[in-house]
């Protein structure tokens, strides 16, 4: 998963984005990681519903994949 995250593709973004919805904590935490360099709303989106996830490493990879989109330029 981590060699889709540079890529700005919606299609990559798409994937990403369900994979943030997997019941497997380690899919939804990497995924959370990828997240962090789409640019797109979607993106976003998804990492604002990672926030608040069961799994306490998921919800802190997605506050600091936020914080990294807001650094970026």
């Amino acid at each position: 998963m981590a060699a889709l995250g540079p890529s700005q593709d919606e299609t990559v973004t798409a994937v990403l984005v369900a994979r943030a919805g997997d019941v497997d904590p380690g899919v939804r935490y990497r995924s959370a990681w990828s997240l962090a360099r789409r640019a797109s709303p979607t993106a976003r989106a998804a990492l604002d519903r990672l926030t608040t996830d069961t799994d306490a490493e998921v919800r802190d990879a997605a506050l600091k994949a936020l914080d990294l989109r807001t650094r970026s330029p």
